[in-house]
C-alpha cells in the first residue's frame, strides 16, 4: 500500500509539473465567472485536463510536497516480506520402524505393576475359569449318577425287582416306563416301612408282657425301622419333587435313603464306599491309633473325654458316626450312642455262641460296624467278642474305644 502511494505521488508530481508549466505560459486574467463545470459556457477553467490536474493537486500536493526534514524518496525503506515457512510433511504411511537391539544388562528387570484394567481382566478370567471348572464338575457328577442309575436299573431288572420295558419301545416310552417302575419301587419301600412299624409294635408288646426277649435280629430290625422313620419324610419330598436326583443321593449321601428304598446294586456300592473309607482312615492314622493304645495302658480303657478333637473326628469316621454339625461335643455324643448300640449287639452275639450262626455277609457287616477291615472275618469277630467278655458295664464304652485302636493297629492276635 505504501509502495502504491509513493508511485501515485511521483506520477502526479510529474503530471502536475507539466500542467503547471503550460498554465504559467498562459496569461492569467481575472474572470468573474466561477470555476465550475458548465457545458453551455466554456471557460478557461472548464478544460477537463486542467480540472483533473487541479483536483489532484489540491488533494495530493500538501501531502506529497510537505516532506519531513532529512527524508528523501530514495531513503524510504519498505518492510521486507517474511519468508514463507513450509509446514512439515506428514507421512501418512510410515515405514516399519527398525528395532534397535537394547544393551544387555545383568540386572533382572522388575515386573511391571499391573494396571486396574489388567487386574479386572485377570479377575474376570479367573472367575470364568472357576465357573467353567464348577460347571464341568457338576456335569461330571450328573453323568456319573446317570451311568450308575442305568447300571442299577439293569441289575434290578435282571433280579426281577423292576419290570423290563416292553419290546420295541421307543426312547420316550422307555424313559416313561423307567420312571414309573422306580416310583412304584419307592412307594413299595415306603409301604414296607409302615408295615415294619406294626411288626415293631408287636415285638415290643411281647417283651412287655413277659415273653421271650428280643433276639439280635429283632433288635437290629427295630433299630433299622427307627432310622427309616427319620429318613422317610425327607425322602418322600425328594421323590415327589425331583425324583431324578435319587441316584445322586445314593452315590454321595446314602444316609438319606431308607433301607427299604435302596436297590441291591446301590446297597453294594454303599458298602464298598464304606469299606474303602474305613481302610483309608485306618492306614493314614496309625500314629493316632498308637496314641490311643498308650492311653489305654494296662487297664485297656479309654474314655471318649480323653480324646482330643482330631482323635474324636477320626473315631467318628471309623465308626461311621459322623454328625451333621461338626462340633466336638456332638461327635462325642454320636460316638457314645454308636458304641452303646455295639454294646447291645455284643451282648446278643456272646449269648448266641459268639456269632457262630451268622452268615458271611452278617460277619462282614458286624466287623465294619466295629471299625475293622474284614480280612479274617470269623477270627476277628471272635477276638473282639473275647475282648469285651467279663467287662464291667460301666466300662463298656471305654473298653471298646481301646479295642478299635488295637484293631486298627492289627494287634488282634494270631
Amino acid at each position: 500500500m505504501i509502495r502504491s502511494l509513493a508511485r501515485n505521488g511521483l506520477v502526479e508530481r510529474s503530471i502536475t509539473a507539466t500542467q503547471r508549466s503550460s498554465v504559467t505560459r498562459r496569461p492569467l486574467g481575472y474572470t468573474q465567472a466561477p470555476l465550475c463545470f458548465n457545458l453551455d459556457r466554456p471557460l478557461y477553467g472548464s478544460d477537463p485536463t486542467f480540472l483533473l490536474s487541479s483536483a489532484r493537486l489540491l488533494s495530493t500536493t500538501s501531502s506529497s510536497t510537505e516532506k519531513p526534514p532529512g527524508s528523501s524518496p530514495e531513503s524510504v525503506q519498505l518492510p521486507t516480506p517474511k519468508p514463507v515457512t513450509r509446514k512439515p510433511k506428514i507421512d501418512l504411511k510410515p515405514a516399519p520402524v527398525k528395532l534397535t537391539k537394547l544393551p544387555q544388562s545383568n540386572t533382572v528387570p522388575s515386573a511391571s505393576t499391573p494396571t486396574p484394567s489388567d487386574k479386572s481382566s485377570a479377575t474376570a478370567s479367573k472367575a470364568k475359569d472357576g465357573s467353567s471348572t464348577t460347571l464341568t464338575a457338576a456335569q461330571l457328577a450328573l453323568r456319573t449318577a446317570e451311568d450308575a442309575k442305568a447300571r442299577d436299573i439293569a441289575e434290578a431288572i435282571k433280579h426281577g425287582i423292576l419290570a423290563p420295558p416292553p419290546a420295541g419301545a421307543g426312547t420316550v416310552r422307555r424313559a416313561v416306563h423307567q420312571i414309573w417302575e422306580l416310583m412304584k419301587f419307592y412307594f413299595r419301600g415306603i409301604r414296607m416301612v409302615m408295615r415294619n412299624s406294626q411288626r415293631t409294635k408287636e415285638m415290643q408288646k411281647r417283651v412287655a408282657e413277659g415273653g421271650h426277649p428280643l433276639s439280635r435280629w429283632e433288635t437290629r430290625f427295630i433299630q433299622a425301622y427307627r432310622q427309616d422313620m427319620k429318613r422317610l419324610i425327607p425322602f418322600l419330598l425328594i421323590v415327589l419333587v425331583i425324583e431324578e436326583i435319587v441316584p445322586l443321593i445314593a452315590l454321595y449321601a446314602p444316609g438319606m435313603l431308607p433301607s427299604t428304598c435302596i436297590l441291591p446294586s446301590q446297597r453294594q456300592r454303599i458298602q464298598e464306599k464304606r469299606r474303602e473309607r474305613l481302610t483309608a482312615v485306618v492306614d493314614v492314622n496309625q500314629v493316632l491309633l498308637a496314641k490311643i493304645e498308650r492311653l489305654a495302658g494296662d487297664s485297656g480303657i479309654v474314655t471318649p473325654s480323653q480324646l482330643d478333637p482330631y482323635a474324636t473326628s477320626i473315631l467318628s469316621t471309623i465308626l461311621d458316626a459322623s454328625s451333621i454339625i461338626p462340633l466336638n461335643a456332638m461327635r462325642r455324643q454320636k460316638i457314645t450312642k454308636k458304641l452303646t448300640e455295639i454294646y447291645e449287639d455284643d451282648t446278643h452275639l456272646i449269648r448266641e455262641d459268639f456269632g457262630k450262626r451268622l452268615t458271611a455277609e452278617e460277619v462282614t457287616e458286624a466287623l465294619e460296624e466295629r471299625g475293622m477291615c474284614p480280612l479274617e472275618q470269623s477270627r476277628l469277630l471272635r477276638w473282639w467278642l473275647k475282648g469285651v467278655t467279663d467287662v464291667d458295664e460301666t466300662n463298656a464304652i471305654s473298653r471298646r474305644v481301646a479295642l478299635i485302636a488295637l484293631a486298627g493297629l492289627r494287634k488282634t492276635g494270631s
